[in-house]
This record gives structure tokens, C-alpha cells and sequence, in this order.
């Protein structure tokens, strides 16, 4: 790949994943330098402390990014070492900036269990609306559940 193509790519995929970021009026989003390995800050409810990151991956076609609705494991290790030392939920954003298809994941946060912890696997769904409402209330609980036993510690 060239780099005016690389450079197409990227700029796609974030103008794709701004435009479906900003579904929700609630959001405030920040783009972060590339060097911090996470893309978007992404704040909940306007509240200063509650926030979760997103990394954005994009490709030509879904499936050099996904098959049958998982990553590659070598995906996988890549990013569970991006996010190793974070210390709130970070989300993949899979883009296909061909047909606009986006599929969502966490990749360090159980929304079952409300906990940080490195997934052996990215489960993708795809990036509608209703994704990203149910990511936020996850979010919501998680920090409901922090501030609880932060209390409890007291």
C-alpha cells in the first residue's frame, strides 16, 4: 500500500467513525495523537471522569479485518499490548471504508463481569446505534461499580 492510499484509508476511517461516534449527543470525543496508541477519547455524559478509548483499525474489505465475527489471534495480541496499561475500557472500531460497514468490540473490558482484564477474544457486533448505547450503559455501570467500592475502601 502506498502512502496516498494508507493516508485514505486513515482519513476515511476517521471521518466514518466521527460521524458514527457523534450518533449520540451526549458524547464529547478527542481525537488523541497517534503515538499514544488509542485514537479517540471518548467522554460519557460530558462527565470529566468517565470516559473510555477507542482504537480504530480499517481496511478495504471487513473481512481483511474480521472473519466470522472474531479477530485474527496476531490482531488480538496487538491489541491487548496497545491497551495492557490502561485504566478504563477501550473499545476496536472495525472499518471498512469501502461499504462503511463498522463492527464494535471491547478488547480490555468484560461488560459481564464490569471489569478490566485482557480478553483472549474481541467479540465483534456490528456499530449501529443500539451497540453503542449499550457500550455506554456497560460504561455507566462500570464507573457506578468503581465509585462503589472506592467508597467501600474508605
Amino acid at each position: 500500500m502506498n502512502s496516498s492510499e494508507a493516508w485514505f484509508i486513515g482519513q476515511r476511517a476517521d471521518s466514518l467513525a466521527t460521524m458514527y461516534l457523534t450518533r449520540i449527543p451526549s458524547l464529547r470525543i478527542e481525537r488523541l495523537s497517534s503515538d499514544m496508541g488509542i485514537d479517540y477519547l471518548v467522554q460519557v455524559d460530558k462527565h470529566p471522569t468517565q470516559f473510555f478509548g477507542i482504537i480504530i483499525k480499517a481496511s478495504r474489505t471487513m473481512r481483511g479485518l474480521i472473519k466470522d465475527s472474531s479477530l485474527s489471534q496476531k490482531m488480538v495480541d496487538e491489541l491487548l499490548k496497545q491497551t495492557k496499561n490502561a485504566v478504563f475500557p477501550v473499545a476496536l472500531l472495525a472499518v471498512d471504508i469501502k461499504t462503511e460497514e463498522m463492527k464494535f468490540g471491547w478488547i480490555n473490558f468484560n461488560s459481564q463481569s464490569k471489569s478490566l482484564k485482557s480478553l483472549s477474544t474481541v467479540d465483534m457486533q456490528p456499530a449501529s446505534k443500539e451497540t453503542l448505547q449499550k457500550a455506554l450503559r456497560d460504561v455507566r455501570d462500570w464507573y457506578a461499580e468503581l465509585r462503589k467500592q472506592e467508597l467501600s475502601n474508605l
